[in-house]
């Protein structure tokens, strides 16, 4: 082997080294490679200690080779299902969770061993080491930072048979069942086997469990059993040599990730808390008898019950803003309310019905200003669920008479600082692995064409179209983008205008409906792209008109 492994190392034509061999002979084997001048790739545990896994490390960052652990497991379908649900906030604030793991490793006894010898001797390997490393990826991924681990383990199969029929004990560990807290303070149970007879179409399961839902993904095709859905029981195998083990997570855990058998694709299933559940289970599927990889899911629906529960308004100190920033702090959202001055959202801080509200200077022409801003209310709210676009600067004049400085002003405010405060939100979401929501604020003028608002239509045409390219390209981090276009709405910004009373008739006549929306509709609005009713509502544009776009 070792001469077959030279050649190989030897060979120019081969830039990158990949080893996925036993784990006690890994560390050898790398620094092998690293010697060669190879880029070294390895599966995890990357080496037995710390200690070992630091030095490759630095062998590596010294000869200036590229290096990484592979954490392939959390790329099975189910796994990745289950990670969009848990980043798009659909389960709520994180309770808990519990991941299975086991199967029947053959001792020899009865038939042939199924694992190697080393495995289960002294210096070898063990469940914590080949395993735990994984579990930790999948963990970290999917539900939220590792802070602390308890375990027991213990040895289940006493003894074993080796591949030249011989007897021996075993000397590490089968079996561990561990307690493990979250940053933020949930828990979780990893119970995991090699000494487990139950039928295993499962090698691993992992459920979570939230405020709003529960989900778990398994590493089968979804079956469906008349519409039943069934888990298999898992039972583990009990010893008297348990011992209990209390550690800091660098010395036992790592990453993880369910293995996928025989090519089946992972399947996820999402249990919402239903009031109606027996009416759900009587409901027809939609997709017949097909077997899919499926994600199936139900919440309370309600318009106003929201999944976000924080959220970064602008232009919040009048108008449309303020109704806003009040109606989401009645659903339960606390608040960063934005202004060019911060001082003008006292108003709205003593208004919002207990919920912490945090107001924010921003200039929206500033990309320092909109950076700082995302922060300080990353900062304040510890994340940021929803962003609300309503800062805007309105703009009446001809075409022919619009300066260039005008024409920058209002496209700076309403379009340019409206697509860079959202894709500083994105990254924000991104950063935390969890989706979220954006909802500007465009108008029918970005609808229609009108005489005197080019620059203003301009503008609010273009947050159209944002949100619409925003929606697809972020769809996969389980960010949702959606618009409200309002005709004229009654502000105070509009009291002028509309006390006219022959101006007013002029403009009601285009209406259908022969009334202008309100601030607290459009708030209404709002809330309702929020919330769990618009949970599959993204790249659209609310348009509350009154039927004057229909006309």
């Amino acid at each position: 082997m070792d001469h077959r492994l030279d050649t190989a190392l030897s060979d120019p034509a081969w830039a990158i080294f990949f080893d996925a061999a036993a784990t006690q002979q890994r560390v050898g084997v790398l620094a092998k490679a690293l010697a060669a001048g190879k880029h070294v790739y390895s599966e995890k545990p990357v080496a037995p200690t710390a200690a070992q896994g630091r030095a490759l490390l630095r062998d590596a960052d010294a000869r200036g080779r590229k290096h990484g652990a592979v954490e392939d497991k959390v790329y099975l379908p189910g796994l990745q299902k289950l990670a969009a649900l848990t980043q798009r906030g659909e389960l709520g604030r994180i309770l808990g969770f519990r991941l299975e793991f086991g199967w029947w490793v053959f001792d020899g006894n009865d038939r042939p061993a199924q694992r190697p010898s080393w495995n289960y001797r002294a210096g070898g390997g063990g469940l914590i080491l080949d395993m735990y490393p994984h579990w930790r990826y999948v963990i970290e991924t999917i539900i939220g930072r590792i802070v602390r681990v308890a375990s027991a383990e213990w040895i289940a199969t006493p003894e074993r048979i080796d591949e030249q029929g011989v007897r021996y004990p075993v000397a590490v560990e089968d079996s561990a069942t561990t307690m493990v807290e979250l940053d933020g303070g949930a828990f979780g149970t990893i119970m995991s086997s090699w000494a487990t007879r139950v039928r295993r179409d499962d090698l691993l399961t992992l459920q979570v469990d939230g405020t709003k839902g529960s989900a778990d993904a398994g590493d089968r095709a979804f079956q469906r059993d008349e519409g039943h859905r069934r888990r298999l029981s898992q039972r583990m195998g009990r010893c008297a040599r348990a011992r209990r083990l209390s550690q800091s997570l660098p010395r036992r855990v790592g990453t993880v990730s369910a293995p996928c058998r025989r090519g089946r694709a992972a399947g996820v299933r999402f249990r919402g808390r239903h009031s109606r559940r027996g009416i759900r289970r009587g409901l027809p599927s939609q997709h017949g008898r097909a077997d899919l990889d499926c994600v199936s899911a139900a919440g309370d629906g309600a318009v106003n019950d929201t999944k976000s529960r924080t959220a970064l308004v602008t232009g919040a100190s009048t108008g449309i803003g303020r109704a806003t920033a009040l109606a989401l702090a009645r659903a339960g959202f606390d608040l960063a309310v934005a202004d060019l001055d911060a001082g003008w959202l006292a108003d709205v801080a003593a208004q919002a019905q207990g919920r912490k509200v945090v107001p924010i200077a921003l200039e929206l022409r500033s990309e320092g200003g909109i950076e700082k801003a995302v922060t300080q209310a990353a900062e304040a709210l510890g994340a940021i669920d929803l962003l609300v676009n309503n800062a805007g600067r309105p703009l009446q004049k001809p075409a022919t008479d619009v300066t260039w400085v005008e024409w920058n002003d209002v496209i700076d405010i309403n379009l340019k600082g409206s697509f860079f405060l959202s894709t500083a939100f994105a990254r924000h979401c991104r950063s935390r692995e969890r989706g979220g929501a954006v909802v500007s604020l465009a108008s029918t003028h970005g609808l229609t064409g009108i005489a005197g608002r080019s620059v203003y239509g301009i503008s609010k045409g273009g947050i159209i179209q944002m949100t619409r390219m925003l929606a697809i390209e972020w769809a996969p981090l389980g960010i949702r983008v959606n618009a409200v276009a309002p005709a004229t709405v009654l502000t105070p910004s509009r009291e002028k205008l509309l006390g006219d009373p022959e101006a007013r008739a002029r403009m009601l006549a285009r209406i259908p409906l022969g009334r202008f929306p309100t601030m607290d509709e459009i708030a209404a609005a709002v809330c309702y792209l929020a919330s769990d009713a618009a949970a599959s509502v993204t790249g659209q544009i609310l348009v509350l008109d009154g039927g004057l776009t229909a006309a």
